[in-house]
Formats: C-alpha cells, sequence, structure tokens
C-alpha cells in the first residue's frame, strides 16, 4: 500500500507542477505563432502526454498524444504552420489541465 500511496504523492506533485506552469502555457495563445513557437509547444504537448500517461491520467495523456501527432508533421516542415489550428490544439490541452487540477 505504501508504493501506491507513494505514487499517489508523486501524481499530485505532477499536477501542481502543471498548475504553475499553466501561465506559461497560456501565454502562446496570446502570441504570434511561428515555426519555433510551435515546436516549444510540441515539445511540451510531449511531455504531457508521457508524464500524465504514467500517472493514470489517461484522457489528458491520449489528447496530448493525437496534439503531438498533429505538431510531428508541422515541425518536420510536411504540413503548414497553421496558426489558429496549432492555438486551439493547444488550448485543449490548457482545458484538460485545468480540469485535472480543479480540486487541488
Amino acid at each position: 500500500m505504501e508504493l501506491d500511496e507513494s505514487l499517489n504523492d508523486i501524481k499530485i506533485q505532477y499536477l501542481e507542477k502543471l498548475k504553475e506552469e499553466l501561465p506559461t502555457f497560456k501565454k502562446y495563445l496570446n502570441e504570434n505563432i511561428d515555426m519555433e513557437k510551435a515546436v516549444e509547444i510540441r515539445n511540451i504537448v510531449h511531455k504531457i502526454s508521457g508524464t500524465a500517461g504514467l500517472f493514470g491520467l489517461m484522457e489528458l495523456s491520449k489528447s496530448a498524444c493525437d496534439a503531438e501527432m498533429y505538431l510531428n508533421p508541422i515541425r518536420d516542415g510536411k504540413f503548414p504552420l497553421v496558426e489558429g489550428d496549432i492555438k486551439k490544439c493547444f488550448e485543449g490541452i490548457i482545458n484538460l489541465i485545468e480540469q485535472n487540477i480543479k480540486d487541488l
């Protein structure tokens, strides 16, 4: 039982870290998105995808994974960068983070 409690404590710490990072994430919604910022957003959602899945936050993990799959071809120059679409995609991830941290 101690292991479950330890993992839950780490999960709470992760959610608290996401809560602290929300203002930084939200700033992207008010900025022009160039390729550099698109790659930064992609890297953020990549980290969220893996870490959220590790802690059983499956909806957040799956949505971040989907966002990453959308952003990868943009990063690789295979799809055009469409600022509004990137912002909507990232806004969805931010909304899921807010849902997961509302009870902290």
